[in-house]
């Protein structure tokens, strides 16, 4: 029985086993019942206390108990698969690359890439090559240089007669040197266990792989790249018809279903697997995604086949895990994610919240709202977590940040449901003896207790929303003269249920502005319901980008929306004048709805109660006080107990006033005497 035979048995009999298998599992983890703060040992310190360290499998166990499981790396499964015998109730999931494959398993991906077809992987743009090549030959003329780079991997193909790439005959290179003048590559030949072929004059092509690494080509050298896995619906098949998807959906059923070395693990996360990979120089080269050497950027008649590929897979890879499997992907990287169908996904990681590179946490209403969005469109259990991080110009660069935005992102953990996991830049100090430190807002300080505020007696509290609304109800209750707010070219507006239905007539995306908005101070917030019309060619409930900009005032905002009615939030700050023109951009052509529309001048300041405690934020850039005694009418709080290398200033153990005032983009967390 060949291989391929023998997984889609094994995927068969394992989607057999999930229609019976009780989601039970997963709502009786540590995790989703023991209280807040939730939090995992992110994968990087999971892998460093394995390799770095001769600890015993008890000592491990010591270190793995202090959160409420961990993040597991893909190699060293046999002492993770150990710790998770021992502690069912723990969590214990995958980290794997998923917009990628390396040469050889390693930390961030268990597959190889000899499993897969030539045509599976995303390319740029080819060029064809312009004199015969011999087995030997190692300087290639081509029509166009530019189209690669030093040290880039190159598919070098034969053409069909259509003038397309040739998957079954097909060449893997390493390009040493380009001369742009003589439009000439020279490369090493046979790579990754491929021989060295001839081609033809105008009959073959090379194509430079899109890829992926932590450091750039020309300082990794002689490294293997990272090739990036193509998604599309319009991926070249194999000999046995089948895409990257089949084969990759085949191969995890095999690592977590039954017998196989994953089937205890609670889930998976997939990293990077949000569209096709940019972090690295393309020099103005479009990708390649349907194998025909024509650059696309993944999309085909102005949709995106790419971004739909991805969601395909997920919804594949859902039907065969079952409910009993977390799935996440990554997240937090607006406005440019392909990863958004968040229904057969529990959530997502949120890395460096609200969104990458902002340091400063100044788009915080960007990341409430986005992690609002995800848990209303998400399968259950919901899952969400925040890995925090923060860094500089350098991966290492990270530890300046200050107390105040570390607890500022915690408060948001708990606002929003996400469990805690932090990245090796924002660890706090060890303790002396200590392996794994943690934070005194996540272990309650000196008394090392987790989950300590228990669960949440209320919803997370806006206090903006209980002021003044500066249109004095004309934008929830709708009619002509709020209307008249509304301008956009090609663009009609007009009264549905109580809503502003806003249509198209030939424009590719909907742009408007809704002028004149009052405004009184720096702070606005901006609240509104909105819906939009499944776009055409994508899945249902596929997201829609939307993009929100003030004519005074930042930042700009990015959120999604769907055909479910969603309850946005958008908090400006530096706001001027007497009025501003707020402008919406909407992706795509269909109409879409906004209700409920009211405007405050106030900052987003939050808090929620819990069994134990209280937690507060502050985002804004000026200070704010609590009154806890209309918040939290006969309850005294008291500050946490810090550890010696942490806030001892802020979490000093004193017991809290009435009034409880925090400074610029503060977060606290007060224990309930």
């Amino acid at each position: 029985m060949n291989s391929i035979k023998k997984n889609a048995i094994t995927l068969i009999i394992g989607c057999l086993f999930q229609t019976v298998y009780s989601q039970s599992r997963l709502e009786n983890l540590e995790v989703f019942k023991a209280g807040y703060p939730r939090s995992f040992m992110f994968w990087y310190h999971t892998r460093d206390l394995i390799t770095n360290t001769n600890l015993s499998n008890e000592q491990l166990d010591k270190e793995f108990m202090k959160l409420n499981g961990i993040n597991s790396p893909c190699d060293n499964w046999t002492k993770i698969a150990y710790f998770k015998k021992k502690h069912p109730e723990k969590l214990t999931f995958l980290f794997i690359q998923g917009s990628v494959v390396a040469e050889a398993p390693g930390k961030y991906d268990p597959n190889v890439r000899t499993d897969f077809y030539d045509g599976h992987w995303v390319y740029y743009e080819g060029t064809k090559i312009v004199d015969d090549i011999s087995i030997e030959q190692t300087e290639i003329p081509v029509q166009n240089a530019k189209q690669i780079s030093v040290n880039e991997d190159v598919a070098m193909c034969a053409l069909t007669v259509d003038g397309n790439p040739d998957w079954n005959y097909c060449e893997q290179l390493k390009c040493k040197s380009v001369n742009v003048e003589k439009n000439t590559i020279t490369v090493v030949r046979g790579c990754y266990s491929t021989k060295a072929k001839t081609f033809s004059k105008l009959k073959s092509m090379a194509l430079a792989h899109a890829w992926w690494d932590w450091g750039s080509p020309e300082r990794e050298g002689e490294k293997p790249l990272s090739w990036t896995i193509n998604y599309s619906t319009q991926c070249p098949k194999d000999k046995n018809g089948k895409n990257f998807a089949d084969i990759m959906l085949i191969k995890l059923s095999d690592y977590f279903l039954p017998g196989g070395v994953l089937q205890n693990f609670d889930g998976l996360n997939f990293d990077l697997c949000y569209g096709i990979p940019t972090s690295t120089k393309s020099k103005g080269r479009k990708f390649d995604t349907n194998g025909d050497g024509i650059g696309d950027n993944g999309f085909f008649s102005e949709v995106n086949e790419f971004g739909i590929g991805v969601s395909n897979f997920h919804e594949r890879l859902r039907n065969a895990f079952g409910n009993d499997r977390i799935i996440t992907g990554d997240g937090g990287h607006l406005p440019n994610s392909h990863e958004r169908l968040y229904k057969v996904q529990n959530g997502v990681e949120s890395e460096w919240w609200p969104t990458w590179g902002d340091k400063d946490i100044t788009k915080w209403s960007l990341g409430i709202n986005f992690h609002h969005f995800v848990k209303q469109n998400s399968a259950k259990p919901y899952f969400t977590y925040i890995n925090h991080k923060v860094m500089g110009e350098s991966r290492s660069d990270g530890m300046t940040v200050p107390f105040n935005i570390h607890r500022l992102v915690f408060a948001a953990a708990q606002f929003t449901d996400a469990v805690l996991s932090i990245h090796p830049t924002c660890l706090p100090k060890a303790e002396p003896g200590d392996l794994y430190p943690v934070w005194d807002e996540i272990d309650k300080g000196v008394e090392n207790k987790i989950n300590w505020l228990g669960q949440p007696l209320t919803r997370a509290i806006r206090l903006t929303l209980s002021q003044k609304d500066l249109l004095d109800g004309n934008g929830t209750k709708i009619n002509p003269e709020f209307l008249r707010h509304f301008i956009g070219e090609g663009l009609s507006f007009s009264i549905e249920k109580n809503a502003v239905k806003i249509m198209n007539s030939g424009q590719k995306a909907i742009k408007f502005n809704i002028n004149n908005i009052p405004v009184n101070g720096s702070d606005l917030f901006i609240a509104f319901k909105i819906k939009t019309e499944d776009r055409k060619g994508y899945p249902t409930l596929y997201p829609r980008l939307c993009q929100l900009k003030s004519s005074s005032g930042k930042p700009d905002q990015s959120f999604y929306a769907n055909s479910n009615w969603f309850e946005s939030g958008i908090s400006f700050r530096e706001v001027s004048g007497n009025s501003i023109n707020l402008t919406f951009e909407v992706a795509g052509e269909e109409a879409l709805w906004l209700s409920d529309f009211k405007v405050f001048a106030h900052p987003d300041a939050m808090y929620r109660v819990f069994e134990n405690g209280i937690v507060l934020a502050n985002p804004s850039d000026h200070n704010f006080e609590f009154d806890l005694s209309k918040i939290a009418p006969n309850t005294v709080f008291k500050h946490i107990q810090a550890s010696l290398l942490q806030d001892l200033k802020t979490n000093n153990g004193t017991e809290v006033g009435s009034k409880v005032t925090l400074g610029a983009r503060d977060g606290l967390f007060l224990v309930k005497k």
